[in-house]
């Protein structure tokens, strides 16, 4: 009988993820720093210096030094939590029931047809991957993503399901060893049953809800939502001075098993759940506070239409937030189909050519706009923009 080929020897992470080069970012093995308590914590500034952490690719004896990547937008990645705080009810799950619930996730993806494929690192949770995803929302991928590991899931597990994994934040590199290297050097991400990632073929289209894009609001007040103190939303109480102008403990709405996934700088007005890679300041407080969104969903974008509408009427309503007038604008012409951060990303068209300042983008209306030379426009003069550009280069 012929021996069934290992997923593992036949799977060459270099050429995976090279489709990737430039396109996301990636954090590297000396931005794994020990804190104060002795604890690997991964420190990549991939925001303040998004250039800098652009993902350069992996090489074949692993010189690049790269032990994680931005979850790239095509790839679902199914990790579950072992405690998750819900309704301020602490509730638990073992090994064994991980294992049961990735298990018939597996198995209801084959049902749809989907490809996928199991990784483990010897730790808690393996991981359900599903690559190559084709039909999910632009703009809305993150949504997407989270109704189709839903759908592969039991009811039960919901709630366990980390859904930090299905955004932009950091996850494992396939065959690579475990980024908290120090102690865990030895464990290494291994496909242990299913089908090569570079053979993944998923058209998830009629898996989840149509998603459309929200109408932007433009906000005009006397007293913005973000001047309010942080504080008047978030509990300091139970935090510790970390010495820097920040305190740190567990996060206020889900707790910690370790005490150490929240920190809170009230004199910026901002906060951030290790966690879940989330934050924000006053408004995404509220939405967290007040249940309009999940702690996992706090961060850029994650405040649209009626959604910032309601956190707007809270802070009127119990914070003092004065004078403002909202107005609502639809998307229209191509800005209801395209995207223009996802353009100006594979353009290279993120900095203004003129005076190399970083644009300020508007997404669901098309605009942008550099601050510094006052070039503004919509994704038409955008992407005649982009073309004159590519010229340019090409001529010199």
């Amino acid at each position: 009988m012929k021996k069934k080929m290992n997923q593992q020897e036949n799977f060459n992470e270099v050429e995976f993820y090279k489709k990737y080069e430039k396109k996301v970012t990636c954090a590297f093995k000396k931005d794994i720093i020990l804190d104060f308590a002795g604890k690997e914590r991964c420190y990549a500034k991939r925001t303040k210096e998004r250039e800098k952490y652009l993902f350069p690719g992996l090489k074949e004896d692993q010189s690049d030094k790269v032990v994680l990547i931005e979850c790239p937008l095509d790839i679902l990645t199914i990790e579950m939590e072992t405690e998750v705080k819900k309704d301020n009810e602490l509730k638990t799950a073992d090994r064994e029931q991980l294992d049961k619930w990735l298990a018939e996730a597996e198995e209801n993806a084959k049902q749809l047809n989907l490809d996928c494929c199991i990784v483990s690192h010897g730790g808690t949770s393996d991981y359900l991957y599903l690559c190559n995803l084709k039909g999910l929302v632009e703009g809305n991928e993150k949504e997407c993503k989270k109704q189709i590991a839903k759908k592969l899931l039991p009811e039960e597990a919901h709630i366990f399901l980390d859904l930090s994994n299905l955004g932009k934040t950091l996850i494992p590199v396939l065959n690579r060893s475990h980024w908290k290297w120090r102690k865990n050097k030895l464990r290494v991400h291994k496909i242990i049953r299913g089908k090569n990632p570079n053979e993944h073929k998923n058209n998830v289209e009629g898996l989840f809800e149509v998603i459309k894009k929200e109408p932007t609001t433009i906000i005009k007040s006397s007293c913005e939502i973000n001047e309010i103190p942080l504080t008047s939303v978030i509990s300091t109480a139970g935090l510790r001075d970390k010495g820097n102008g920040e305190l740190e403990g567990s996060n206020v709405w889900h707790g910690s098993t370790k005490g150490h996934n929240f920190n809170v700088n009230p004199s910026k007005n901002v906060w951030h759940c290790s966690r879940h890679d989330s934050g924000g300041s006053v408004a995404e407080a509220i939405a967290v506070q007040h249940n309009i969104i999940d702690c996992e969903e706090a961060g850029q974008g994650c405040l649209r239409g009626d959604k910032f509408l309601e956190v707007l009427e809270i802070a009127r309503r119990d914070y003092g937030l004065k004078g403002t007038e909202i107005i609502k604008q639809e998307p229209k012409g191509w800005a209801v189909s395209l995207n223009i951060r996802r353009i100006a990303e594979e353009e290279d068209m993120l900095k203004c050519p003129i005076c190399n300042t970083n644009f300020n983008f508007n997404e669901v209306m098309g605009y942008y706009k550099c601050k510094l030379c006052n070039v503004f426009g919509g994704l038409k003069k955008f992407m005649k923009m982009c073309i004159l550009n590519k010229k340019q280069i090409i001529k010199n």
